[in-house]
């Protein structure tokens, strides 16, 4: 049995707007994060603001503080805003060294927004939006369970994995009817146990390695501009 088929404690809806067939955007990370998703949910909003839009915090806590800033960013952008509750006890074994549940919370995004979309553009908290994601919107997914951006040192990454090509799981364009029809969420669940009972909990690459080698041959690949690497 997949051992987080039951880690949404509960789906909350904060604010109005965002009808049934507009974009769908998801976020993840432990509840201190929120502030730096809403950032990334304010900036995909000020490039594109004639778009349907609907955003989904997937979290392990929400503070009262939290929920009236979410019900605010609702509020500034016309879109609706729904908060996933996780219970991080169901991932214990998946657990690298580092304890850290969250790093395998986007695991949850695809079966979870299954009734209501048939995509969403995953997207990491350290991100900023800068331009139109129209096409993103609209793209043709047929036959691929998502589209994505090569990574940095993509050679050495691919060679190391043994893939043909390894993406940066930062941005995921997620075509969830083909995700959950060729049983992703259970194969990748078992992957990271398998990673686990692998290295022992030695900390590795999380599951961006584990994307890579699940999605090799099964993803779009798009321009760089839409998952761009830069240093601070």
């Amino acid at each position: 049995a997949n051992v987080l088929s039951n880690a949404i404690i509960k789906t909350i809806r904060l604010g109005r707007g965002g009808e049934e067939k507009s974009f769908h955007i998801a976020f993840t990370g432990t509840a201190d994060y929120i502030s730096h998703m809403g950032v990334v949910a304010l900036s995909v909003r000020k490039w594109n603001p004639d778009m349907p839009l609907s955003f989904h915090f997937f979290v392990n806590n929400l503070s009262d503080r939290e929920r009236g800033h979410l019900i605010s960013l609702s509020q500034m952008t016309g879109a609706s805003v729904y908060v996933h509750l996780i219970d991080d006890s169901c991932f214990t074994t998946l657990l690298l060294s580092d304890g850290v549940a969250a790093f395998f919370y986007r695991f949850l995004v695809a079966p979870t927004l299954a009734s209501l979309t048939d995509r969403v553009l995953y997207l990491d908290g350290d991100m900023m939006c800068h331009g139109n994601v129209t096409p993103l919107w609209k793209m043709d997914l047929s036959g691929f369970d998502a589209a994505v951006v090569t990574d940095r040192r993509e050679e050495s990454s691919a060679k190391r994995v043994g893939t043909s090509k390894y993406f940066n799981a930062g941005m995921m364009l997620i075509n969830i009817d083909q995700w959950m029809n060729d049983g992703l969420f259970d194969d990748i669940v078992k992957r990271a146990q398998e990673n686990v009972a692998k290295v022992g909990n030695r900390l590795s690459h999380h599951d961006q390695d584990i994307h890579n080698q699940m999605l090799d041959g099964r993803v779009k690949y798009l321009p760089k501009k839409y998952n761009y690497l830069y240093n601070l």
